[in-house]
């Protein structure tokens, strides 16, 4: 038998292990892709949606930053969290295997681990409908700008006396109306 101190850690050595599993499931499920470095950016720990957001077969583990994604101010972002404990958001535009735009928040590992953490979000969806949104703007802008530049034309001149005008007054009017 057991005494109740051996049962007792044992007990809790399960809970433990069943937290980490927990863990574990939750990291893989994710969308976002995720690496944790050590304190010198080396990469210890990812998930899978890391690896297919990247699109690199080879292994992640015992890499720095800058091989798997060659981007420095990734690289300086990791090396920021694990030296100065600073946490940054940096977006990095991707080519291979596909064109995207990632964010990348960095942050340092809570609790005094050395080493930081990086949860990678694939925005090539936001900022493609942001841009069509801006084209949208600027397209509706310009096409305004012609009928409102003859609209206060003719008002103006409407004002500056051409009301009185039997002939031309109407015209304007309706062009007004038109536009």
């Amino acid at each position: 038998g057991w005494t109740a101190r051996e049962r007792a850690v044992a007990e809790a050595r399960d809970e433990a292990l069943l937290e980490v599993q927990r863990l574990a499931a939750a990291v893989e499920g994710m969308d976002e892709g995720l690496w944790i470095t050590d304190a010198q950016g080396v990469v210890l720990r990812h998930n899978e949606a890391l690896r297919r957001m990247l699109g690199i077969e080879q292994e992640l583990v015992g890499q720095r930053p800058l091989f798997l994604v060659r981007r420095t101010e990734l690289h300086d972002a990791v090396l920021r969290a694990c030296r100065e404990a600073v946490a940054s958001t940096v977006e990095v535009s991707m080519d291979a295997p596909r064109s995207k735009t990632l964010e990348i928040h960095v942050t340092p590992l809570e609790n005094g681990l050395p080493g930081s953490a990086a949860v990678f979000r694939d925005v090539t969806e936001r900022k493609r409908l942001e841009r069509v949104r801006q084209d949208f703007v600027a397209n509706v802008s310009h096409e305004l700008r012609t009928p409102i530049t003859a609209i206060l034309g003719y008002a103006e001149t409407l004002r500056g006396g051409a009301l009185a005008d039997v002939r031309h007054a109407p015209q304007m009017v309706e062009i007004i109306h038109r536009q």
